[in-house]
């Protein structure tokens, strides 16, 4: 099985193209993941800025890190694309450090 990273610029860029190649499929009223594959709709990601901000917490002020969101809509899928679906995909280069998620 093969991950594929995938990022839009939208939510709703991500669906059409899900749709596109085929990767999510009608059934009745809803949109499901085809036989075979599994996909993890990540979202928008935040990565820490490197600084941190003081807030109030019950009295106390503490430092919290200091998040920004790193630009487009992405999500994970697991599983083996022919080369005409992958041309409907923004698929990007894997992380390298990514987050750790699991494939249940």
């Amino acid at each position: 099985m093969t991950t594929y990273y995938i990022r839009t610029a939208t939510e709703a860029e991500m669906q059409s193209a899900l749709i596109a190649a085929g990767v999510l499929v009608p059934d009745g009223d809803e949109l499901v993941v085809a036989a075979g594959l599994a996909l993890d709709m990540v979202g928008q990601i935040y990565r820490s800025t490197g600084q941190t901000e003081q807030i109030e917490v019950g009295g106390e002020v503490v430092e919290q890190p200091v998040y920004a969101a790193v630009p487009g809509w992405h999500a994970n899928l697991l599983g083996e694309l022919s080369a005409e679906q992958l041309t409907q995909l923004p698929v990007i280069d894997p992380p390298a450090t990514p987050a750790r998620r699991f494939w249940l």
